[in-house]
């Protein structure tokens, strides 16, 4: 699960592998899709609210659009389940770990 800086969207994930991003404020549904072909691990809002990170079972880290609900970056090269995905509060930077400790 992963909540904007600004506390009015949220992400969530579930076991049928498909993500829900509602708007908070007004209850209805922005989005929902589904990120991965394996369960989703961890998730992370940008600090403008616009963007969010999902790292997954499947090796992979994605960058969603919020506004569109376009991917803007497939990440490849971890060699196990990614755990954590961060963005840097005030840099354009992401960063990943997996549980091989890359």
């Amino acid at each position: 699960m992963a909540v904007s800086p600004d506390n009015a969207t949220l992400a969530s994930f579930s076991r049928s592998l498909t993500a829900r991003v509602p708007d908070l404020r007004t209850g209805q549904l922005r989005r929902a899709w589904r990120p991965h072909r394996a369960p989703v691990a961890d998730a992370a809002v940008d600090a403008s609210g616009g963007y969010l990170a999902t790292a997954g079972a499947d090796r992979s880290v994605k960058v969603w659009d919020l506004d569109t609900g376009a991917p803007t970056h497939h990440l490849e090269g971890h060699s196990g389940v990614v755990l954590k995905v961060m963005f840097h509060p005030r840099r354009p930077l992401l960063f990943s770990g997996d549980d091989q400790g890359e």
